[in-house]
């Protein structure tokens, strides 16, 4: 899963709270929004 990460990462695919994450590794907080292929997540 690591390694799909990775590219999805360097791919621009994920954004954490609306912004095209490319840092690897960032650490997420209580109610940070992961969007990804179309979905939203929420921390909790």
């Amino acid at each position: 899963m690591g390694t799909e990460a990775k590219i999805y990462i360097s791919d621009e695919q994920i954004k954490v709270n609306g912004e095209v994450c490319t840092q690897r590794g960032k650490k997420l907080k209580i109610n940070d929004i992961v969007s990804f292929d179309g979905e939203d997540y929420k921390i909790v």
